[in-house]
């Protein structure tokens, strides 16, 4: 039986997840098909719906483990707040966008519907934190000062993830550092 916890079922899953990130190189999200996905990975459509509800769920699929790839670039980086906004927590960032810019341009052009869920959380997780240690406890100043970078901050990214990110990610980092502290400081 070919079950979830089956190796073969596995490496079929994989491949139809590749198989969806291939295509989405090549049209649009909304155009591609359940036939699309099985003809290019060599499998039926009822394999297909053995492993995901429709493409909608497979998305979904992937996007879990993007974000569990994107948990994974932090592992051994301790947080500092004082730091949140610089090289040292951008940089991988920017590189797990890069390496999983196939991911983002589908999720770009799909209208980002979960992107201020992820704000929230980077809000909770990282910036609350952050303005804390700069001395700001105003909850509504916190939420429009994180709105503010949030909303700037994922135009950059996706005017870099659709134009194939040109530039390193230690550059983009520098821009973003550049746009937050845009005058140096007095004395320095």
């Amino acid at each position: 039986m070919n079950t979830a916890n089956n190796q073969r079922f596995q490496e079929t899953d994989r491949r139809i997840k590749d198989t969806m990130l291939e295509l989405i190189q090549q049209k649009e999200f909304s155009k591609i098909t359940v036939n699309d996905i099985c003809k290019g990975c060599g499998i039926n459509r009822s394999t297909f719906y053995a492993h995901f509800v429709d493409i909608y769920d497979l998305m979904g699929k992937i996007q879990q483990d993007i974000h569990r790839d994107a948990i994974d670039s932090f592992q051994g980086i301790d947080f500092d707040p004082a730091k949140y906004l610089t090289l040292d927590y951008l940089t991988p960032t920017l590189y797990h966008i890069r390496r999983n810019r196939p991911f983002y341009c589908a999720y770009f052009t799909m209208g980002m519907k979960d992107i201020n869920q992820l704000g929230d959380l980077v809000q909770q997780r990282y910036m609350e934190p952050f303005m804390r240690s700069l001395g700001i406890t105003s909850e509504r100043q916190i939420q429009y000062h994180f709105r503010f970078f949030w909303a700037g901050f994922i135009e950059v990214i996706r005017i870099w993830v659709m134009d194939g990110c040109p530039e390193e990610p230690e550059e983009l980092c520098r821009f973003i550092e550049k746009s937050i502290h845009p005058f140096p400081e007095q004395g320095k």
